[in-house]
């Protein structure tokens, strides 16, 4: 499995500008490219799938929006408590709402050291970064003003995968 997701996004008005996804799944490979054009209010999706014919969808963006992989980064930046439950405004060839409930706190131990997170889920009801529609992601964020993402599990068609920090820097400003 080797997957490359990128994403353009300007964090000042939180809408994405390119998304692409480059991924090797066994003999499935996709390449997804997702452009963004704000001034027009359209956007245009090409998915080649190998072995399928090439996919090419244009439409309108109705309300400012992100991609799947920037969501995460705005949750980041929102300020939310045990209990909260929040929507953002995803857009995966069409844009839909995209829940996410703050679950709990708690102190999460990885290779990194130990954190104070909060445990957050997003609820999907598309195609995700890691998950498939139905599946399950939960994601702890440190409980501090960074929110670094330190745990990741998410339920995929074979059984879960998980990513967790290893290793952190920082770097003087």
């Amino acid at each position: 499995m080797r997957d490359i997701n990128e994403s353009w996004l300007d964090a000042s008005q939180w809408i994405t500008h390119r998304f692409e996804q480059h991924n090797q799944e066994g003999k499935y490979i996709l390449d997804q490219i997702v452009e963004f054009d704000w001034i027009a209010k359209r956007f245009k999706n090409i998915e080649n799938v190998k072995g399928r014919e090439p996919k090419i969808e244009e439409g309108d963006l109705t309300l400012p929006a992100v991609d799947t992989l920037s969501s995460l980064y705005k949750t980041r930046a929102k300020s939310f408590n045990v209990g909260d439950e929040f929507t953002l405004d995803v857009h995966s060839g069409r844009n839909w709402p995209l829940v996410v409930k703050v679950l709990r706190r708690e102190i999460v131990k990885t290779a990194a050291g130990k954190f104070d997170c909060y445990l957050v889920e997003p609820f999907l009801r598309e195609r995700g970064l890691f998950i498939q529609k139905g599946k399950k992601l939960q994601v702890w964020l440190t409980a501090d003003e960074k929110k670094i993402p330190v745990l990741m599990q998410a339920e995929i068609f074979i059984g879960k995968v998980s990513a967790e920090l290893i290793k952190m820097e920082f770097k003087p400003e």
